[in-house]
Parts: C-alpha cells; structure tokens; sequence
C-alpha cells in the first residue's frame, strides 16, 4: 500500500487496513445499488401475493428474497434456484428494504396521562 504524506511516500504492507481497503470497496458497490433505480424492478400490485413489493411483476416478494438471504442463502444460490432472477433483481430488493427502513421513525406519543410512551411510525 503507497501513502503520501507531503512530499514524502512510503509503501508498507497492513492486513488490516487491506481488509479495511476490501470492506471500503464493498461498501461503495453497496452504495451504487442503493442509489439505483429500485422503482423499475420492485412492483405492488393489489392482485399479486396481497399486494406485497414483488419483482419485476413476478410472484417472488422481496420479503422472500430477503428470508433467503438471512437464512443464509448465497446470491448465486438464489440466482440458481429462481432461473427468472437476476443478480440486479436481488440487488434491487436490498435497495428496497435499505429504502423502507431509512423511513421508519421512532417517535414519543403522549398518553392520556401526559406520560410519554415510545411508538413507531411509519412514513411510507
């Protein structure tokens, strides 16, 4: 790794800051499929799976993308089972749901009592 502090560069080598490095370029990719378009690939509509964000119009939810991925499931293992998915699809519904809980607020509502309670809000 090459660091130039003023005029001075010096080069040496840190497993951890190549990690850091890793986890950075990782997190930017993230970041590009957050920023993307999730809206042409996620669709609701009233007649399909009651209503619940689907892909592209098909009968498979982001909700049931998402259970695959905390049940461990790999992408390839997903893309592998669901032929009709794309890696994009997968992407798209992880956008969706980062999109959906930067909505969620927290917020105190007053009793009756004029004590206050915690609720959850949703802005949607």
């Amino acid at each position: 790794m090459l660091w130039t502090v003023g005029l001075q560069s010096f080069s040496f080598e840190c497993p951890k800051l190549k990690a850091l490095d890793s986890s950075l370029a990782t997190l930017q990719r993230f970041n590009r499929y957050l920023s993307m378009k999730y809206t042409d690939l996620i669709t609701i509509e009233p007649n399909k799976r009651s209503g619940k964000p689907c892909i592209r119009g098909l009968r498979i939810t982001v909700y049931d993308i998402l259970e695959y991925l905390a049940g461990g499931m790999t992408v390839e293992e997903i893309l592998e089972d669901f032929s009709e998915l794309t890696r994009e699809d997968i992407m798209a519904c992880l956008a969706f749901a980062a999109a959906r809980e930067r909505k969620l607020f927290v917020a105190p509502i007053m009793t009756e009592s004029g004590k206050g309670s915690v609720g959850l809000v949703t802005f949607l």
